[in-house]
């Protein structure tokens, strides 16, 4: 993530940013054995992903109430490998179909914030970002090879079946809304809860519909910071965060609805005389289930950023 924030006017703030937009990669198989040929590996791969460029504005349009717009450039590809492995025969050739499907389009997401002060030190945020369904200009290549391969991994190229290339299409990328809240204490503590839900049962890949459900998705979390003026401990400066989330993802399995869910917790860390911080942060979660023969998978996520507040485009009133 890079991303860049700032005023413009009194009532304009912009920013503009790189960020991941979607990942992809894994690498699964089976094997099965079938008469007259035996034993046969199935392998499915997938690797890539989808980058988002930025700039977004948001303006102030009467007391308390501001409106936003974000226009992103969705840029990368996303490779689909199948390849089917003939092991105990050595007459009939191997065959592998990559996919490469490549993004390059603008979206927009728009968004309205509502705050006001409960009591004069405590703040409450409302808001909510949303956007519709977007076709996007894509372009696919797939490649149909035949191979011969050995014990030791070496593969002999015995032709290429098909090489389709650069056929245009679209992928809808299916409409999405978020809406949260937040309670700000100005000095010490800022508390929050977000949803999130996208219809991706809507989704489609040139034309071709998958099984992809609605997803939703719940976030909560909390940051807390013991004295900002404190003279006489680091400890007291630092901001201390929790989080936590549970989504239902778009994938449904085997009849079974996949399921992510987690904790989060970190801290920012001061710099000397500056409001910049270095963040630190963990995360440990876990997706999916073993039930009906699935894969359930623990994970840990380390994450290291660096925040940076100064003063730019101020002219100075004595040199």
């Amino acid at each position: 993530y890079l991303l860049f924030g700032f005023p413009v006017t009194k009532w304009w703030g912009s920013s503009f940013g790189l960020t991941p937009f979607s990942k992809t990669g894994y690498k699964m198989s089976f094997s099965q054995y079938i008469d007259s040929l035996g034993n046969v590996n199935y392998i499915y791969e997938g690797n890539g992903g989808i980058n988002r460029f930025y700039w977004g504005n948001g303006f102030k349009i009467i007391k308390n109430i501001s409106v936003g717009v974000n226009a992103s450039f969705l840029f990368g590809s996303l490779d689909k490998i199948r390849s089917i492995i003939f092991i105990d025969s050595t007459k009939i050739y191997n065959v592998r179909i990559k996919n490469s499907t490549i993004i390059s389009d603008i979206v927009f997401n728009w968004g309205i914030q509502y705050y006001t002060f409960i009591k004069p030190d405590l703040k409450l945020t409302l808001g909510s970002s949303f956007n519709t369904n977007s076709n996007l200009n894509a372009k696919q290549n797939i490649i149909v090879q035949r191979f011969l391969s050995n014990n030791t991994g070496y593969e002999i190229i015995k032709d290429t079946v098909a090489n389709n290339t650069k056929q245009k299409g679209k992928i809808l990328l299916p409409a999405e809304i978020k809406i949260g809240f937040t309670l700000q204490n100005k000095e010490n503590y800022i508390g929050g809860i977000d949803f999130e839900w996208q219809n991706w049962s809507k989704f489609k890949n040139f034309e071709i519909k998958d099984s992809l459900k609605n997803s939703l998705q719940a976030n909560i979390g909390f940051a807390f910071i013991p004295s900002r003026t404190s003279i006489s401990t680091y400890f007291q400066k630092i901001q201390y965060r929790l989080g936590a989330y549970y989504e239902q993802t778009g994938l449904k399995l085997k009849n079974t609805q996949i399921i992510d869910f987690g904790i989060r917790f970190g801290m920012g860390l001061p710099l000397k005389r500056s409001k910049s911080k270095i963040n630190i942060g963990f995360e440990l979660g876990q997706t999916g289930t073993i039930k009906n023969n699935l894969i359930k998978e623990q994970y840990c996520k380390v994450i290291i950023g660096l925040g940076i507040w100064e003063r730019w485009f101020i002219r100075t009133k004595y040199e």
